[in-house]
C-alpha cells in the first residue's frame, strides 16, 4: 500500500513549530494540519533521528526568537518568575518558591548580597586611626 503522506520535509517541520509553540504531542499537532497518524506512527516519527534533529532546530530557533524580543524586559523575567514561584508553592515545593522569591527581591534590589565582606576586619582601632591621620594629612597637603 502506498503512502499517502507528504513527503517527510513538507510536514514535520510544520508539526515540530506547531509541537514547540503550542506545546503540544506529535499526533495532535499533525491532527491539527490534517495529517492522520495512527498513535504507533506518531511514536515512530517522534523518536526517529530526522524529526528529532528538526524538532531541536526548531526550538533553538523559538528560543533565539523569544531571546531577541525586545519587548521581553526585566520586569517581563521577574513576572515569570513569580509565576513559577505560585506553582512551586501549589505544589507544595515551599523551599524551591522561597529560593525563586530571593531571587526576585535581589533583582529588584530589595535584599543585599548574602556576604559581606569587611575589608578591615583584620585591622585593630589603632590601624585604622593611623589610617585615618596619613589620609587627613594626605587631603591637607592636595588642598
Amino acid at each position: 500500500m502506498a503512502n499517502q503522506r507528504k513527503p517527510v520535509e513538507n510536514w514535520f517541520e510544520k508539526v515540530a513549530d506547531l509541537m514547540v509553540r503550542r506545546n503540544l504531542p506529535i499526533r495532535e499537532a499533525a491532527s491539527y494540519l490534517e495529517i492522520p497518524l495512527s498513535t504507533e506512527e506518531a511514536d515512530s516519527i517522534r523518536r526517529s533521528k530526522a524529526f528529532e534533529a528538526i524538532l531541536w532546530t526548531t526550538r533553538n530557533n523559538y528560543h533565539a526568537e523569544i531571546g531577541r524580543n525586545p519587548g521581553i524586559t526585566r520586569d517581563t523575567l521577574v513576572g515569570k518568575m513569580w509565576i513559577c514561584a505560585e506553582k512551586l508553592m501549589e505544589g507544595g515545593e515551599f523551599d524551591k518558591a522561597g529560593e525563586v522569591l530571593l531571587k526576585i527581591a535581589k533583582i529588584r534590589n530589595m535584599v543585599g548580597p548574602e556576604q559581606q565582606t569587611n575589608i578591615f576586619g583584620s585591622l585593630s582601632q589603632e590601624d585604622l586611626n593611623q589610617l585615618r591621620e596619613k589620609v587627613g594629612k594626605m587631603v591637607g597637603a592636595i588642598q
